[in-house]
């Protein structure tokens, strides 16, 4: 659980950080980043520190109100805004990683209900998996929409 009684100001925070030494430094504290040093940090022996990039936004309304966090998409404060090049479906199975796709998991087909819902109709369901260990299926959940919109006719 992370521990927010000290919130002093992050050029006080750099110095004391600067006086200590880390086992590991780890730069990007993006998803990545931070379960490799949550890893890491298992022993508790063990010390990691995390260098990310931008000022610190811990105030910000936007960081901590959960309901507040599609602001922070696109916005160029909060988002670098990189974009990947589409790599396509050509690449995907020009290198044949499709067959160890499909060796990674079991596909149960979904309903037609559901794939309208969803829009699931781009999915070739001849690529997916029939006997990995990763049970994939995308829940006939038409009866909980039911009870949540009444008013939305299901077929």
């Amino acid at each position: 659980m992370t521990d927010f009684s000290d919130l002093r100001s992050p050029e006080a925070l750099a110095i004391d950080y600067l006086e200590e030494s880390f086992k590991y430094i780890i730069v990007g504290g993006g998803t990545s980043g931070l379960v490799v040093a949550s890893r890491l940090t298992e022993d508790p022996n063990t010390t990691v520190l995390i260098l990310e990039a931008g000022s610190d936004k811990v105030d910000d309304s936007k960081i901590m109100t959960p309901g507040l966090a599609i602001a922070l998409w696109d916005n160029p404060e909060f988002d670098w805004q990189f974009k990947a090049t589409s790599q396509g479906v050509e690449l995907y199975k020009s290198v044949t990683l499709q067959r160890y796709h499909q060796k990674l998991h079991t596909y149960t087909p979904r309903s037609k209900v559901v794939e309208e819902l969803l829009a699931l109709d781009y999915m070739d369901q001849s690529e997916q998996g029939k006997t990995g260990p990763i049970q994939v299926s995308f829940g006939d959940f038409q009866g909980q929409l039911q009870k949540r919109c009444p008013l939305r006719r299901w077929a």
